[in-house]
Parts: structure tokens; C-alpha cells; sequence
């Protein structure tokens, strides 16, 4: 049984932005036997250039039910079935991380249509499901609205079924690996357990000494990355020591490239390369104030302060702290030593993500 979904949402960013609509269709490898539409309150502005492009805008979801009123409903016509997605790595990470921010992990196995398509209809000028249908004389109606999208994918899907002798496999992006690639102490069971959330992830050898440190958005997916790459000395030699692994989650990405400075700098891992030093001078005067970000779960928020131009540290406060209540954020705070390549990862940060909350005190 398969899932087909769309979703339309209020930009790119799944960490930041939120799902406007959504459409389901269940099909058993054969026809539709379900299906499932809303708008959905994203309890935020809808931006002009994402309404230009859907026709959604803030009057439409006003009324809408929001995510957490739909989420039920989500998860039974998702159970026990593969979730299928045009680009599914995009619909399924909003909608995870919109399950996340309610406390629960919603996990299905995927299928992603450009992907499959690609393999078993070669030689396409473009795999987008626009130009995609328009080769293929599949009719979209309704295109950048999620049940238009979502009805394209259903007759996509039919076409690859019916070149694969009516059944295709799902991944759950779980590593297989032959006990002989990896050192014999690896508990490869350790690596599937691992979060796909953001944070810092640490490779151990067989002394227990920290040989790595990585950092990333999805932590089980870097950590899986590191194990299919044959194709250097040096990665075949990092994998063949990995005799244990650990990580941190940071919920926040800024955070995570801290952390992991730190770390670097702490325990200048063999098979890390040195920290590259930034040359020019990042500083922030004599400003104070404090990068509300995500947290490592949907009850805590993450904060990063900067003091008197100087990075001093990060923490984490729960959701109920107010974000003016400067001093209980303060004890929250551990402290980490300021440096340049530090101010310049939080200037950057600031830069590429306009919409992080920064607040001044």
C-alpha cells in the first residue's frame, strides 16, 4: 500500500517554515481507495512570492484547521504504508518536523518519484512533475496546490508500478553494511538508532579515542554517508576504525557549528582536518543579544548569546521562558571561549537565516 502526498508551504525551510495544505491519496497498487485534502493554518504570514506561486494565501487559511487538529488523521492514512512524495525528502521532512514540534516522531518508509523516475524512465530533458507529466501526457490540474500535485504523482506512480511489474519497495534509509567493512567492535545496530536531527556525531576507535567529529542537519544520514564512501584511503581507513559512535542533538544548526568547533579545537581528531582560520576580523562592537533558535525537542528552544561583541556561550531554555527574561536565559547559558571563526559562524548564520530571532538587551 502506498501513500501518495503533496504539500504546500510557506518557503523552503523546513526548520523554520510550515505546511499550508497537504493532500493524501492511499492507493493499493492498483487504484486509489482513499484520499485526503485541507488548507491548514500555519499560524503565520503567508509570504507574497509563495502566494504568487500557490494562489494560498493568509485569508484562504484563516479558518483552516491546524496541523495539530489534521495530525490524527496524518498518521492513519500514513500507517503501515509507503509514503510517496514527487521530491519526497521535502514532504517528508515538514511533515516530520511538524510531528516533532507536537513530540512525536512520525518515521514511514519513502519512495521518491524523481528518484524512481530517473531509473526507469532515462533520458528526460527534466524530472520536475510539471515538465515531467507534460513528456509523458499526464494532465495537472491544479499545478502548486497539493491534491493538483498530489493526483499527478498517483498516475506517475501507476506508470513506474506498471514498469516494475506492478510493485515498487520503499527505503527506510536503514544502513546494510557485511560485517567486514566495518571494525568487529561496531554494533551496526548503533547506527540505525542514530536521530535524524542536528548535531555533532563522534567516531571512536577501539581505545575509546576520538578519531572524528562531524556535525549536520541529520545526523544519521551524515553518519550513514561516512560508510558508503570507498573512494579514498582516507575514508576507507576513518571506516575501518570506527569502533564506536556518539553524538550530541542540538536541535539548532548554528549550535551545532559551535559545538563542534569547540570539540575540534578540544580534541583535534586525527581524522579531522585542522579548523580553517578566518583571516578577517568579524566582531559586533559592543552589541549584546541573544539567537533564539530550535531546540532538541519540541519543549525547549535553544539560545546562543553574544556579549559586548563576543560570542560567551549557548544553552537551552524551556518553550514556557519568556524570551525578555534575560537573566534566567543567563543561567541557562554555558559558557564557551570567544574567537573569531565563532563570530564569524553566528554572523553568517544571522545573514542566511533573516527570519532567526534575535533579540536585543
Amino acid at each position: 500500500m502506498y501513500a501518495i502526498v503533496d504539500i504546500e508551504t510557506t518557503g523552503i525551510n523546513h526548520r523554520y517554515e510550515k505546511v499550508t495544505e497537504i493532500a493524501i491519496f492511499v492507493h493499493d497498487g492498483t487504484k486509489v481507495v482513499e484520499e485526503f485534502s485541507t488548507l491548514i493554518n500555519p499560524e503565520r504570514n503567508i509570504p507574497a512570492f509563495i502566494t504568487r506561486l500557490t494562489g494560498i494565501n493568509d485569508e484562504m487559511v484563516a479558518n483552516a484547521p491546524k496541523f495539530c487538529e489534521v495530525a490524527k488523521r496524518i498518521v492513519e492514512l500514513t500507517e503501515n504504508r509507503i509514503f510517496v512524495a514527487h521530491n519526497a525528502n521535502f514532504d517528508y521532512r515538514f511533515i516530520r518536523e511538524e510531528f516533532l514540534q507536537l513530540g512525536y516522531e512520525f518515521k514511514r518508509e519513502t519512495l521518491c518519484t524523481v528518484r524512481t523516475s530517473r531509473r526507469f524512465i532515462p533520458g528526460k530533458r527534466s524530472y520536475s512533475l510539471g515538465n515531467l507529466c507534460q513528456d509523458l501526457g499526464i494532465r495537472v490540474i491544479d499545478r502548486h496546490r497539493a491534491a493538483g500535485d498530489a493526483l499527478a504523482t498517483v498516475k506517475l506512480l501507476e506508470l513506474l508500478l506498471s514498469k516494475n511489474g506492478g510493485k515498487l519497495n520503499g527505503s527506510s534509509q536503514l544502513l546494510t553494511v557485511l560485517p567486514e567493512n566495518v571494525h568487529p567492535a561496531l554494533d551496526v545496530s548503533i547506527i540505525n538508532k542514530l536521530p535524524h536531527e542536528p548535531g555533532i556525531y563522534y567516531f571512536l576507535n577501539e581505545q575509546g579515542n576520538i578519531i572524528y567529529i562531524g556535525k549536520g542537519s541529520d545526523i544519521h544520514n551524515c553518519v550513514i554517508s561516512h560508510f558508503n564512501k570507498t573512494t579514498t584511503k582516507k575514508a576507507l581507513a576513518l571506516k575501518g576504525q570506527i569502533a564506536d559512535i556518539g553524538c550530541d542533538i542540538t536541535g539548532s544548526e548554528l549550535v551545532a557549528q559551535l559545538l563542534q568547533y569547540y570539540e575540534l579545537t578540544e580534541h583535534q581528531p586525527c581524522f579531522n582536518r585542522r579548523p580553517k582560520a578566518v583571516t578577517e576580523d568579524f566582531n559586533f562592537g559592543n552589541d549584546s543579544f541573544w539567537i533564539i533558535d530550535r531546540g532538541r525537542h519540541a519543549e525547549e528552544r535553544s539560545v546562543i548569546r553574544v556579549t559586548n561583541g563576543q560570542y560567551s556561550g549557548f544553552g537551552f531554555i524551556s518553550i514556557e521562558i519568556q524570551v525578555t527574561d534575560f537573566e534566567t536565559i543567563n543561567d541557562c547559558v554555558k559558557s564557551y571561549p570567544d574567537s573569531n571563526e565563532a563570530r564569524y559562524m553566528i554572523r553568517n548564520f544571522i545573514h542566511t537565516h533573516p527570519w532567526i530571532k534575535v533579540i536585543r538587551g
